[in-house]
């Protein structure tokens, strides 16, 4: 079994995009369903932007050329570059040089810039985003943390134009304490000025007195969710703050406040409306939603539901530290071994909603896939997942455990291959690493009784290449003929 750690650019843009998702048990009356009527809308409108087609196209291929498998994954409304990664490794090399980047892409950036990876990522490759790293200069740091354990920094930034934020307007990046960039992506507007004047033509006057008021919007939104509002019951809990207006209110038959902000919704790549963006939980749910409603018109043009339901999932696994616990160990050398446990079926959501929202498997999920650990078996050591995958219909993993299986290479050799054939077709990996050091001292760890623990014997090189190649011929007799 391998489980494989996943660094998921689209965890912190989601965290910024959902700031209050909740996690909760489904109740007897589900969730309203999301909307989106720039979905709907037939997107024909092309922004004006310096890049030719053919040239975007260049640009992607000469990226493909230099990181080979890479993807890039598009948003549908604003055709960006939601999320660049290659599969395997990093973008760049250490301090951003190499594979996606040329050093003079690095030294146009100064040295002392911490986000230099990301500006010279940005320039570079200017006509796949539609912009350079001039954007920048216009958005804000929503975030930019390093992780401890890993040291893995975290820069988000959010687009804003008259001071108002742009509805999901973020780009996000990721940087390893080595300065290699682990990922990027980009939902910002490519001419976010020319953008709001050609969808909101009056952009100056409306900013300053939208024709409809927050208490105004705050009605409309709850109306979408089924609540009639009087407008005159929408009480304000507080003065307007900021260029974007934001405010709370309180109405009789709303739960808790609903929060009012002005953010400029992108119709497309070249089209902006004001909108008052509005939180809100009605009575007659206890899900929190998002509504988008049009600032000028009153038109709800899009609703997200903030609150996630979770179902249970169950999986046969180990409850303690290991098949033969023994903890705590002996305080002296021993032969002594502990009796082997069986496994338990243990049946949960997530262990914290904070950090897996969606549950530790994501919610209808079928495979031992979650939100930031990838477990399948890995037989043939190729760093791909064994097809094919097991799962689970029912969300039950109780699977038969076979610790053999490793050894018996079933997944990889059939009874068509002869165990000469077999033999040639052995990774034999470690033997070829005890080869390279054939001249060197090297050790065994062999497992001890006390708190699962190892205990270092050096042996001589000779004797672990027989041990291996032993091995290796063990592996490849017996073959099952199923």
């Amino acid at each position: 079994m391998k489980a494989r750690f996943l660094i998921v650019p689209g965890s912190a843009l989601m965290a910024l995009i959902s700031v209050c998702v909740q996690a909760y048990r489904l109740p007897n009356q589900g969730a309203l369903p999301n909307f989106d009527k720039r979905t709907v809308a037939t997107n024909t409108t092309t922004a004006p932007t310096s890049f030719a087609p053919s040239a975007v196209q260049q640009a992607v291929a000469m990226l493909q050329s230099r990181v080979p498998g890479i993807k890039i994954d598009r948003d549908k409304i604003l055709d960006s570059p939601r999320r660049i990664a290659a599969p395997r490794g990093f973008l760049t090399g250490p301090g951003g040089r190499g594979k996606a980047l040329s050093d003079a892409a690095v030294d146009a950036v100064s040295s002392d810039d911490p986000h230099r990876v990301i500006k010279a990522f940005l320039n570079e490759h200017a006509a796949v985003f539609g912009h350079n790293s001039d954007v920048l200069t216009q958005a804000r740091i929503k975030r930019d943390y390093v992780t401890a354990h890993n040291g893995l920094r975290t820069v988000i930034w959010e687009q804003m134009l008259d001071d108002i934020p742009v509805f999901d307007g973020v780009l996000a990046g990721h940087i390893t304490r080595n300065g290699e960039l682990v990922n990027l992506s980009s939902l910002f507007v490519t001419d976010v000025v020319g953008a709001a004047n050609r969808g909101t033509p009056n952009r100056a006057a409306l900013v300053a007195s939208p024709a409809l008021s927050a208490a105004e919007a705050v009605a409309r939104a709850a109306a979408n969710l089924g609540t009639e509002l009087d407008v005159r019951s929408v009480i304000a809990a507080g003065v307007a703050e900021g260029a974007d207006k934001r405010q709370k209110f309180r109405a009789s038959l709303l739960r808790g406040e609903a929060g009012a902000r002005l953010v400029w919704l992108p119709m497309n790549r070249s089209s902006l409306r004001l909108c008052w963006q509005v939180e809100l939980c009605s009575r007659l749910g206890a899900e929190l939603y998002s509504v988008l409603v049009d600032a000028e018109t009153g038109e709800v043009l899009l609703r997200r539901c903030l609150t996630n339901y979770l179902t249970d999932a169950s999986y046969r696994v180990y409850t303690q530290e290991s098949p033969a616990p023994m903890l705590p160990g002996l305080d002296f050398p021993a032969s002594t071994q502990a009796a082997e446990v069986q496994r338990d079926l243990v049946t949960l959501s997530a262990l914290s909603t904070n950090a897996s929202p969606n549950g530790w498997i994501n919610d209808g999920g079928t495979e031992t896939t979650g939100n930031n650990v990838d477990a399948h078996t890995d037989l043939n050591a190729d760093d791909m997942p064994d097809l094919p995958r097991p799962t689970s219909t029912n969300r039950v993993f109780d699977f038969t455990l076979d610790r053999w299986v490793s050894l018996k290479r079933r997944a990889i050799f059939k009874t068509t291959i002869s165990d000469e054939a077999a033999w040639e077709m052995m990774p034999c990996r470690l033997m070829r690493k005890m080869e390279a050091a054939r001249t060197t001292r090297t050790f065994l760890l062999r497992p001890t009784a006390n708190q699962g623990g190892c205990k270092c014997t050096f042996l001589p090189v000779r004797i672990l290449i027989a041990m291996a190649i032993w091995m290796a011929r063990l592996s490849c007799t017996n073959i099952p003929t199923d």
